[in-house]
This record gives structure tokens, C-alpha cells and sequence, in this order.
């Protein structure tokens, strides 16, 4: 189902290429951290040197709105659960002032995002 997700995140990437925001586009402040994946240990042992961290959720939208200091969004499947991991990180950033979300389908990350950013 790691398919589907990515697929998923690359068209919420792609119409937020196309989304104008603030002068530019959504996509000018909307991040991806690979912190997921498969690697060999050396990758991964150097990964997480420099800070990778799991269960940190997919994009993060660094736009203050709403009293939040940014939006995170978790890209599930349709099918999809998030870990405990995933649950605990997402409850700490939401701790520390930030929105998290967890979306199931281009649509619901679209429509997340439009709300947001009052779009």
C-alpha cells in the first residue's frame, strides 16, 4: 500500500505546483522529509546522524495560520493506519502548536491544505 501513498502525495504535490499562495505557489511552502524507505543500513545509520526521525509525518506546511505555527499532514492508503510512532510524534508537534492531520486521498490533503490557507 506504500504505492498508493506515494502516489497519492505526488498529485497533492503536483496541484500544489499549480495552487497559487501568496504570491507564489502552495508548493513554495509545502516539504517533504524522505524519512521513510527502505535503505541499507550504512544509509541509514548516516540518515539517522543527521536526524531523521520515524514517524514524522509526510509534508509539513510551514504557513502560520489559525493559531498554529504550521500544518503537518500524514498521507495514508485508503486502507491505511498510522503506527503508534506516527501517533506519538503527531501528538507531540500537536503539543508544541501545530495542526496534524492524517489524509486518505488526494482529495482530503487538497481540501485540508485549501482550508488551511483560506484558498
Amino acid at each position: 500500500m506504500k504505492h498508493i501513498e506515494d502516489q497519492i502525495q505526488a498529485m497533492v504535490m503536483q496541484w500544489a505546483r499549480m495552487a497559487s499562495f501568496n504570491g507564489g505557489k502552495v508548493s513554495d511552502y509545502l516539504h517533504h522529509s524522505p524519512n521513510g524507505g527502505k535503505r541499507n543500513l550504512r544509509e541509514a545509520v548516516r540518515l539517522k546522524s543527521q536526524g531523521v526521525m520515524s514517524g514524522y509525518p509526510d509534508l509539513h506546511l510551514f504557513v502560520a495560520r489559525h493559531g498554529f505555527h504550521g500544518m503537518f499532514i500524514e498521507m495514508k492508503s485508503p486502507t491505511g493506519t498510522t503506527s503508534a510512532n506516527q501517533k506519538e510524534v503527531m501528538k507531540r508537534l500537536s503539543e508544541q502548536g501545530y495542526k496534524c492531520v492524517v489524509c486518505k486521498s488526494f482529495e482530503s490533503a487538497q481540501q485540508e491544505i485549501k482550508e488551511y490557507l483560506e484558498i
